[in-house]
């Protein structure tokens, strides 16, 4: 398993969860100008991510959204609110595996 900076990782995971909470629910999709403007709350936040953390962002290539940043990557076909959530659980996965994984010594013999 590939080393990451578990500090930073559970620092963007809080940012993305508070930045999620911001948004709040989606209105009515018959209220279409509401539903657009709450679509690109959730692309301002990506595109916050790509600038502020060097995040790579692919949006709907025919196979989903693609999200990686800090050594986690994850997808999702339901659009940029999925995709956030998606990677939040990814890190939140990796962080559980990386406390459960033992230690490794350096100091043993080949």
């Amino acid at each position: 398993m590939a080393e990451i900076d578990t500090v930073k990782v559970a620092s963007l995971m809080g940012r993305i969860d508070e930045e999620l909470a911001q948004v709040g629910p989606a209105p009515s999709i018959r209220d279409y100008d509401g539903w657009r403007t709450h679509q690109g709350a959730y692309r301002k936040i990506i595109d916050g991510l790509v600038a502020e953390e060097g995040a790579a962002y692919r949006a709907g290539s025919g196979d989903g959204y693609r999200l990686a940043m800090a050594g986690i990557a994850t997808t999702c076909t339901g659009g940029d609110a999925g995709l956030l959530r998606n990677w939040v659980n990814a890190a939140s996965r990796r962080l559980a595996a990386m406390r459960a994984a033992p230690a490794s010594s350096d100091g043993g013999a080949a």
